[in-house]
């Protein structure tokens, strides 16, 4: 007999990449108010593609580009695979 638990049942929703996020200055090298909409779109991508992936034991293994597996591979080889990772690692932001 399986016992009828509430909690085994109830349904599970993935939660939305917020919209509204800090803004990172660049420039200034600082962390400051808040970007929405496009600029934290931006933010997003920029951050995404700056950042290495499997680097950094802070990020999640899905954030971040892997590209420096690429350096000292064959030229062709390199040109068919950096389209294909920067579209690999953007894609995991559901922005």
């Amino acid at each position: 007999m399986i016992p009828n638990i509430p909690v085994l049942t109830a349904s599970i929703q993935e939660e939305e990449h917020p919209d509204r996020t800090y803004k990172v200055d660049t420039a200034k090298d600082r962390i400051y108010g808040y970007a929405a909409d496009l600029d934290s779109l931006t933010q997003a991508v920029y951050l995404i593609l700056a950042t290495e992936r499997y680097k950094f034991p802070i990020y999640s293994w899905d954030y971040g580009v892997e590209l420096m597996t690429l350096i000292g591979k064959p030229m062709p080889y390199v040109m068919s695979e950096v389209p294909r990772r920067i579209k690999e690692a953007l894609m995991v932001d559901n922005r």
